[in-house]
């Protein structure tokens, strides 16, 4: 997987023999952005699985999903349409 910008991206985190990582930070914490390759795909295709390893002593608490994280400008009205990403064009 790889990092990727995206519009709401406010900080880029750095660290050393990493990539750089863009995210959003608030409040509440980070949010960050993945790009999976096709066999990165395929893989998580058949066995339904991903693997999150954390480079600190600690675990922090996260939010690993699929779906967009932010308030859209056109909101949808119905729970099914926010769930479905709709409304939501990656670039």
């Amino acid at each position: 997987m790889k990092p990727v910008d995206f519009p709401e991206s406010n900080v880029t985190l750095v660290a050393d023999d990493c990539n750089d990582l863009p995210a959003f930070q608030d409040s509440d914490g980070y949010i960050t952005c993945w790009e999976l390759s096709g066999d990165e795909l395929y893989q998580i295709l058949q066995s339904k699985r991903v693997w999150l390893h954390v480079l600190t002593d600690k675990h922090p608490p996260i939010i690993l999903n699929a779906s967009y994280p932010f308030v859209l400008d056109d909101e949808p009205e119905n729970e099914k349409e926010k769930e479905d990403g709709e409304g939501y064009t990656p670039a």
